[in-house]
């Protein structure tokens, strides 16, 4: 990605589910708490800046690698055909709690939706989360 490259937030969140876009492993764990997670989606829902992220593109032999979120576990990349990717330098709380918001906040959890109607007519969902 050179400093020109847009991405959308989508296709960002594709490289991360792709394991493309990855942590090296140098990097700290996720340690933002709920206040702090909560105010970075605040923002992003009232529209305001959230910063910058910095990315350098490599190989994932470069490094260890992990998963961006909140189990972050680490690549087994030997047998990768495709060795290339973005390692992702500055802003790993930020998009973790992102990502985690908007894919992965239930990774490990077994979820059953179920759709009903109630008394006025409005759909509801009842989300059973099962450990």
């Amino acid at each position: 990605m050179s400093s020109r490259d847009e991405k959308t937030i989508s296709e960002l969140f594709k490289d991360i589910e792709d394991n493309k876009c990855v942590l090296p492993d140098f990097q700290r764990d996720f340690v933002w708490d709920e206040g702090r997670q909560k105010k970075l989606l605040a923002s992003t829902l009232v529209n305001l800046s959230i910063g910058s992220l910095l990315f350098i593109e490599g190989s994932k032999q470069d490094f260890s690698i992990r998963q961006i979120g909140y189990a972050q576990n680490n690549i087994n990349n030997e047998n990768d055909s495709d060795s290339s990717c973005t390692f992702l330098l500055d802003g790993q709380q930020r998009l973790t709690c992102l990502w985690s918001f908007f894919s992965n906040i239930f990774a490990d959890y077994t979820i059953k939706v179920e759709s009903t109607s109630t008394k006025i007519g409005e759909m509801c969902m009842i989300i059973y989360i099962q450990d």
